[in-house]
This record gives structure tokens, C-alpha cells and sequence, in this order.
């Protein structure tokens, strides 16, 4: 599946992601551009992710009857 999305940290940030999900596998890539008093010493990074997830056993309760 592919993800995209925004974010923003209150008083601080803009950040912007798009990624891919294969499996367990997801690989993100997220842009950051500084909007608070952090501007003035840097105002953006670019982040690379990659992350994953166990497939773990979902717990579904059987109905007695």
C-alpha cells in the first residue's frame, strides 16, 4: 500500500511523508521544514525510514454457544 500524509507539530513544524508497505516491510521518506524559532539555525531535513512489523497472531475471542 502506499502512504502519504501531513503533519504539524504545534508552533514548530511542517512535515510532509510518502512511503510504501510491502508485507511487513514499510519504507518512509519524510521532508521537515522548521517553523518556529528553530528556523533560524536550520529550516529543513529530509528523513529516510524503514521499518517492520511482526506479524503477530490477532487474539479473536470464540463465542460459546
Amino acid at each position: 500500500s502506499i502512504l502519504i500524509g501531513a503533519n504539524w507539530r504545534q508552533k514548530n513544524a511542517v512535515i510532509v511523508q510518502a512511503g510504501v508497505t510491502v508485507g511487513s516491510i514499510t519504507f518512509r521518506t519524510s521532508y521537515c521544514i522548521s517553523t518556529g524559532y528553530l528556523a533560524n539555525y536550520n529550516n529543513r531535513g529530509l528523513e529516510f525510514s524503514l521499518m517492520y512489523t511482526n506479524g503477530k497472531k490477532t487474539y479473536v475471542p470464540r463465542m460459546n454457544n
